[in-house]
């Protein structure tokens, strides 16, 4: 496996969390401790290969199983200033109540990011 470092994938810290989380889908990453590994196809269940593994999704899975199996929706909202500069503002909704995170960031994955964060340590 050829490790890769990509930023549509989550965090370390995330992929802790969601274990502990109970999250179990299929995915196309892992962590080996803090090193990223990009795998050949699909694995299913992490801990068939090693219990010390985490599954490492894209961040798109992640809101995804959040809204199908915890109610929680997480989007990145585009501001456009001076007609070219677009910043990302993460907001999440919770049994249709919404909450915007009041920060700004430089890319939607950075503000999807910042939310899964929140969501992760605050929510489930």
């Amino acid at each position: 496996m050829k490790t890769q470092k990509t930023k549509f994938f989550v965090t370390y810290e995330q992929a802790k969390l969601l274990k502990e989380k109970k999250f179990d889908e299929a995915v196309s990453g892992i962590f080996l401790n803090e090193e990223f590994e990009l795998l050949l196809g699909e694995i299913s269940n992490t801990n068939i290969i090693n219990p010390a593994y985490c599954s490492a999704p894209q961040q798109w899975e992640v809101i995804e199983w959040l809204r199908v199996n915890h109610g929680i929706w997480i989007v990145a909202l585009p501001m456009l200033f001076n007609g070219t500069e677009i910043s990302w503002y993460p907001s999440y909704y919770e049994n249709g109540v919404g909450e915007d995170m009041d920060k700004e960031f430089e890319t939607p994955q950075e503000a999807y990011s910042e939310a899964l964060d929140y969501v992760l340590k605050n929510l489930i």
